[in-house]
């Protein structure tokens, strides 16, 4: 039944008295009769009545805890988006109107509701247009069985339309995260986001078939297995990402280096993340690669400090570059071993004050007061860049390399009833400095390594590869490692742990190698 709005008054005015009593009282029983229909047809199903349960606590999480005030009605309004997809074509629709009503429309049925920007206003309205939904716009088994899955969908959409790393994590994916925290998953094994909505490439995880497969940093994956990636949930692009090792996933990725997207095929695999790496290199170096900061990655790192220093290395490079990050507890206690006791590592800084929390080394490092080197490249994240920004804040090590990814916000994982949970924005990282991580990066303080290519670069790149002569493009693997080479050089004459002292040979080396490739150049045929 459409909304209408009838007028008795006139036809009431004609009756006599009796008639007019009479008729006022036929009219009262007709809408009291339609009053418990309306109830009856909108009583819930357990199912229903627990995702309604879910969505109050949902909201109430994102009000007590989200970085800035979130703006209620853009959810709301992402909410019925979702509804609207999860009914299927045709089946849900919904109009806004002046101020804060929505027109809900479900075949030829109707009903407006109010969506506040606030938390309580809002939430009524949304409910009301849930039960709407349920009621009108679905079959018969979906409203028996299906009332979790689409409140799921409605508080997918309501939750991605706070920030790209916000979402709602369904019981399924939630079981799933706990695995991955672990270091041992199951997958490709390449750490992605959303930027500027497009699904973007964080950096591969070394030693996986991602990486193997070539995949770099500011890639974007366009499709997964021929499914478009556009408005593609995280949570649904993980799931699908995912799959019993051995069998393929293909991924159709776009490189501002390459004139059109390719089709990558990668074979799952079980990915056991061995976060920590180490090795002499020649004049008694020390090289450690930090891959990723899970759980196990202090202890690795504590076990590989330890073989170092028995080793007697008069200096250490500490490679961050394509680590994409992880824990941010195992960001601090990897600062810990090269700082000084009570340094400040980082801080975080929210709407609440209850979020800003200061992030400080216990105990003295056991590489506090010698030579160390960072690398760092646009592939270093979130926590690698909590690393780089403490040790260069605090003079305590030279950054070479490029500029970081700036991935600075603080994501918590929030348990929720059902076994499901939300990743929330809470905060933002800060260096001890007081530098803004978030979408700024780190930059190095000594320059090297490849440049993002221009405008006119892709161009040329680009016209190159069609040519027949320009048949495969080089790969990093075969590239010297110039920025290896930069911190070695300047390590092994190290007089001084002092970073001024260390940028200073920096500069000399990038000058002498710059100088043997022109002589190399110029020798060439």
């Amino acid at each position: 039944m459409s909304i209408r709005r009838i007028r008795f008054s006139r036809l009431l005015r004609s009756r006599a008295p009796g008639v007019r009593r009479a008729k006022h009282l036929t009219i009262c029983l007709i809408l009291s009769a339609a009053v418990l229909s309306a109830s009856l047809v909108f009583s819930l199903s357990s199912d229903q009545e627990e995702a309604i349960a879910l969505l109050h606590e949902v909201m109430q999480k994102v009000d007590d805890s989200y970085a800035r005030t979130p703006d209620f009605r853009k959810m709301y309004v992402a909410g019925l988006e979702g509804l609207k997809k999860s009914a299927g074509e045709g089946r849900f629709d919904f109009e806004e109107k002046a101020g804060d009503e929505v027109l809900l429309k479900a075949g030829d049925k109707e009903l407006l509701v109010r969506l506040r920007g606030d938390t309580g206003g809002g939430l009524g309205g949304f409910e009301r247009a849930y039960r709407f939904a349920m009621e009108n716009a679905g079959d018969t088994e979906k409203k028996k069985k299906g009332g979790l899955k689409v409140m799921y969908a409605a508080l997918t959409s309501m939750l991605r339309s706070l920030d790209p790393f916000s979402s709602f994590v369904s019981p399924e994916a939630y079981r799933q995260m706990r695995v991955e925290h672990t270091g041992r998953y199951g997958g490709v094994g390449v750490i992605i986001t959303l930027r500027e909505k497009k699904l973007t490439v964080i950096s591969p995880i070394e030693d996986t078939p991602a990486h193997r497969a070539g995949l770099k940093s500011e890639d974007l994956i366009l499709a997964i297995d021929g499914a478009s990636t556009t408005d593609m949930p995280l949570s649904d692009v993980v799931r699908r990402m995912r799959g019993p090792a051995g069998k393929t996933v293909d991924l159709l990725i776009s490189r501002v280096s390459w004139p059109e997207p390719r089709t990558v095929t990668l074979r799952r695999a079980i990915i056991s993340i061995r976060s920590v790496k180490t090795e002499v290199k020649e004049d008694g170096i020390g090289y450690l690669r930090l891959t990723a900061f899970h759980g196990r990655t202090t202890r690795e790192l504590d076990v590989a400090l330890g073989e170092l220093i028995r080793k007697k290395v008069r200096g250490i490079v500490l490679d961050l570059r394509d680590n994409p990050g992880g824990f941010l507890r195992q960001s601090v206690q990897v600062s810990e071993r090269f700082l000084p006791d009570g340094s400040m590592v980082v801080f975080t800084r929210g709407r609440r004050r209850s979020e800003t929390v200061y992030f400080r080394s216990r105990g003295t490092g056991v590489w506090a007061d010698k030579p160390l080197v960072v690398l760092i490249n646009k592939g270093s994240a979130s926590a690698s860049e909590i690393v780089a920004g403490a040790l260069q804040d605090l003079d305590r090590a030279l950054i070479i390399g490029r500029k970081s990814f700036g991935k600075g916000s603080v994501q918590a994982i929030i348990p929720t009833r059902g076994e499901a949970a939300v990743r929330l924005t809470t905060a933002k990282y800060y260096t001890p400095l007081g530098r803004l991580i978030h979408e700024k990066g780190i930059q190095p303080d000594v320059e090297a390594g490849s440049q993002p290519l221009t405008k006119k670069e892709i161009r040329e790149r680009r016209r190159e590869m069609k040519s027949s002569l320009y048949k495969q493009e080089k790969t990093d693997e075969k590239k010297k490692d110039v920025v290896l080479e930069l911190a070695l050089t300047v390590l092994k004459d190290a007089k001084s742990a002092k970073v001024d002292a260390l940028r200073q040979a920096a500069l000399r080396a990038q000058r002498l190698m710059r100088s043997a490739e022109a002589v190399s150049s110029t020798a060439s045929p």
